[in-house]
């Protein structure tokens, strides 16, 4: 279990919509995806070889999100989102951590 010391950042879950058309039928960016949960989570960037690595290779920032297990988060997949640090980051794998816990691998989206 990782101590609620640990478990530090606020970070909220969305629902990502399907951007739709405006009236001159360009992609509408949505403002802000709805919620749909929150949690206090452990944030990992990684060890410093593994980030050069990352920038080196495709330029994207990966995190770590361990959260507690509860009925919120265990109901969210890969198909939602988290909001953390003014950026939404798409979920890319979700894994249980020890007894209590659960792990969210996420990419941030650059635009």
């Amino acid at each position: 279990m990782t101590p609620a010391g640990k478990r530090d950042k606020r970070i909220t879950f969305h629902e990502e919509l399907a951007a739709g058309e405006n009236a001159y039928g360009e992609p509408a960016q949505q403002q802000e995806m709805p919620g749909v949960g929150r949690a206090w989570a452990m944030v990992s960037y990684g060890r410093s070889d593994e980030r050069r690595e990352m920038a080196i290779e495709r330029s994207e920032q990966v995190a770590t999100f361990t959260v507690p297990a509860n009925s919120t988060t265990r109901a969210i997949t890969a198909k939602h989102l988290i909001r953390f640090g003014g950026a939404y980051w798409d979920i890319n794998g979700i894994a249980p951590w020890e007894r209590s816990d659960i792990q969210f691998t996420a990419i941030r989206r650059t635009a």
